[in-house]
């Protein structure tokens, strides 16, 4: 699951090309609210600050994208609050512009996948979980038994999560539900369905 959904956000950042003060806790690891803080644009060194530390810089680019205008990227990971593994992490990429490098987008793996749950999703509720949905709304048909594994944001593009849940009757034996923020609110947009294959 890993390999898919860090594949697809790095393409979407490399084909393309989210800081306000948060509860900083002097950890040099990122917790959920952290991640929240950062906005598109505020600077490197204000995601530094907030993340408690300098990230480790994993790649530096120019992308098709800019090219021709030759703006220079870079992405930093940090670990997860939480964990001691490298993975799951946070990626953040920024661009070189105005004199300081800014993001451009986020990307953060929580979760390798569903956590065990005496609430697994059944195939009757799958069901109900329909394109548009808000997360609220998914949220009273499951009751919030789902995992979020995912969360992205990539400038000029609508930020998503992911969400997993241990359904043992399925093929692969979770389900996966990708919501996007849309009109004021994070909504359904896919969902992988029962037998393994994507479908709204």
């Amino acid at each position: 699951m890993r390999g898919h959904v860090a594949a697809a956000a790095l393409a979407a950042v490399l084909a393309a090309g989210v800081a306000g003060p948060a509860s900083a806790n002097s950890d040099p690891t990122v917790d959920r609210a952290e991640y929240e803080a950062v906005q598109i644009d505020d600077t490197l060194s204000s995601v530094q600050a907030l993340f408690d530390g300098p990230g480790r810089r994993t790649d530096e680019f120019v992308d098709i994208v800019d090219v021709k205008a030759g703006v220079e990227k870079q992405s930093r990971t940090w670990r997860v609050a939480g964990t001691t593994r490298s993975e799951p992490a946070v990626d953040v990429v920024f661009a070189h512009t105005r004199g300081a490098w800014r993001v451009v987008a986020k990307f953060a793996l929580w979760r390798m996948g569903p956590r065990a749950s005496a609430d697994d999703l059944t195939r009757a509720e799958y069901r109900l979980i329909t394109k548009g949905m808000t997360l609220a709304a998914m949220h009273d048909v499951t009751g919030g038994s789902e995992t979020w594994t995912d969360s992205a944001k990539v400038r000029g593009k609508a930020a998503s999560r992911t969400y997993m849940w241990r359904a043992p009757a399925a093929a692969s034996g979770f389900v996966v539900v990708e919501l996007k923020w849309r009109d004021g609110a994070y909504r359904v947009d896919h969902k992988t369905d029962w037998n393994g294959s994507l479908g709204d």
